[in-house]
């Protein structure tokens, strides 16, 4: 698999997120930090997330809560728009692929449903991912909540960047 920076559809924290053509996948790539608290977090946070996917994609109430997931992969390269090889930027074994979500212009972090008048929404669906040891969730992202049928996406069976964070002394 070969990326290329044109096809980079998000990023966060930790990660990029890419769809090539034909766009019905996204591909999760970790990206090397170069702060030396965040360093060596990328691998623990890459594990949190895999294994919380497949624990979803099993479940069967969780996996029409959750996108496609296709699994592990490992990108061959990432190259910018010149052709350039930009690969050393990421964790290239770091990847996995899953199904690409249709834009949801009201898309919406879980953490924001924190309070009285809208707990109501994701209760529920938050009992279900914890029960089944998807305990980090506040930051992932929730498609469709105005549906029957939220979707959500960046998750992990634990915090694993503050678990593994380093912290460093300033003087």
């Amino acid at each position: 698999m070969r990326l290329r920076l044109a096809d980079r559809i998000g990023d966060g924290t930790f990660a990029d997120i890419f769809s090539p053509s034909p766009g019905d996948r996204a591909y999760k790539v970790f990206r090397r930090i170069g702060d030396p608290a965040l360093a060596d977090v990328a691998p623990h946070v890459f594990d949190a997330e895999t294994a919380a996917y497949r624990i979803a994609v099993e479940h069967p109430r969780l996996r029409a809560h959750v996108p496609a997931y296709f699994g592990p992969i490992t990108v061959a390269q990432v190259c910018d728009a010149q052709g350039t090889d930009v690969s050393d930027r990421y964790w290239l074994h770091l990847s996995y692929a899953m199904q690409r979500l249709a834009r949801d212009p009201d898309e919406r972090k879980v953490g924001s449903f924190f309070n009285s008048s809208e707990w109501h929404l994701m209760k529920p669906l938050v009992q279900v991912f914890e029960g089944a040891g998807i305990d980090h969730l506040g930051d992932a992202s929730v498609f469709y909540w105005k549906t029957d049928s939220p979707v959500l996406i960046d998750f992990a069976t634990s915090d694993a960047a503050g678990d593994h964070a380093r912290i460093i002394p300033r003087h």
